[in-house]
């Protein structure tokens, strides 16, 4: 495990995750000291320990009229991460009100491959249990569920106990592929064979979500506007009304 870029990824610039080692390793020194060892400017030193210090990692002392550094122990970083996992709890929910009733610009996301596509599911339980939908609309098709053959159905029943039925439309070819489609909480139609697609779709909340797969990689795009979530909505439901089961 690279220890400066894992500090990186929590937050600290690469510069500060460099000195607080240092400072983790020496115990104590001066902004020449640490410069030295870090092997960084001795100015971005001093710019990035009263940045450590203003973040609670850093404290200084002076001994012989001289300025030290010391580090905070390393377990300050998980109260440090904590505090701000606070702060983004309360901040939330205004955040979001802010985006409530506005269709100004859809957003876009594109995942590729099986580790975007679970991003992609993954969305789907989280705005389904944060919104409280039960119902799932969903085109499906096993060419692209056959990607994530163990996390699909796990994915399934994991849906189930959040209580959301879904009603899923299947090409007819897969008539006969009860373990796709079969489960509860679920209606089932089926598209006849001129209308064949090789793609998958998702509507939920204000989102669509497309899987598909080319050339051996898999795409996921998921899309949130409240329109364009409702025009798609209203034509799936057009055929489902209209399929036979």
């Amino acid at each position: 495990m690279n220890t400066v870029s894992s500090l990186v990824r929590i937050g600290l610039t690469r510069n500060e995750a460099k000195v607080y080692i240092c400072l983790l390793k020496i115990i104590e020194g001066t902004a020449f000291q640490i410069s030295k060892r870090s092997d960084i400017p001795r100015t971005t030193t001093y710019t990035a320990l009263e940045s450590l210090k203003a973040q609670g990692l850093v404290t200084s002392f002076r001994k012989n009229n001289v300025l030290y550094f010391t580090a905070e122990n390393p377990k300050q970083i998980l109260t440090i991460l904590k505090h701000k996992q606070e702060l983004m709890d309360e901040l939330l929910p205004s955040l979001q009100a802010l985006s409530v009733g506005t269709d100004i610009q859809p957003s876009v996301k594109m995942f590729t491959g099986t580790q975007g596509m679970k991003l992609a599911f993954e969305d789907i339980l989280e705005t389904l249990e944060r919104t409280g939908q039960k119902t799932l609309y969903a085109a499906a098709y096993p060419g692209v569920m056959d990607a994530l053959p163990k996390y699909y159905h796990a994915w399934v029943k994991r849906r189930e106990e959040l209580g959301v039925h879904t009603k899923m439309i299947v090409p007819e070819s897969t008539r006969n592929q009860k373990l796709f489609y079969e489960g509860h909480n679920r209606e089932v139609r089926f598209m006849p064979e001129p209308y064949l697609y090789q793609s998958a779709m998702d509507i939920y909340a204000n989102k669509i979500v497309y899987f598909s797969v080319k050339e051996g990689t898999t795409y996921s795009i998921i899309v949130e506007s409240p329109t364009i979530a409702d025009a798609f909505l209203k034509f799936f439901l057009f055929a489902f009304d209209h399929l036979p089961k």
